[in-house]
């Protein structure tokens, strides 16, 4: 193994945000948010667990994060913004 493969690559926390919401949501549609850990989401968005913790927050917080990024993705297809 050389070096380089040792090194950890350093993400800002707008790419580990991102990557913890993708794999939430991967794994949310695979089995539903009450059947999937917090550990799970790290492990599939390859991130420490503190990293979630630090940047998201709870298992709650993962949850609303998706599902934000979820309507957010709707209206923007749909063209418009959610009614009041």
């Amino acid at each position: 193994m050389c070096h380089t493969d040792l090194v950890a690559t350093k993400r800002t926390a707008e790419q580990i945000v991102d990557a913890v919401a993708d794999a939430a949501h991967g794994l949310f549609v695979e089995r539903s948010p009450s059947a999937v850990s917090i550990r799970e989401i790290a492990a599939a968005a390859d991130v420490n667990l503190g990293l979630i913790h630090r940047y998201v927050g709870s298992k709650d917080d993962v949850i609303a994060l998706v599902l934000a990024r979820h309507t957010a993705r709707t209206q923007t297809v749909l063209g418009g913004a959610a009614p009041d």
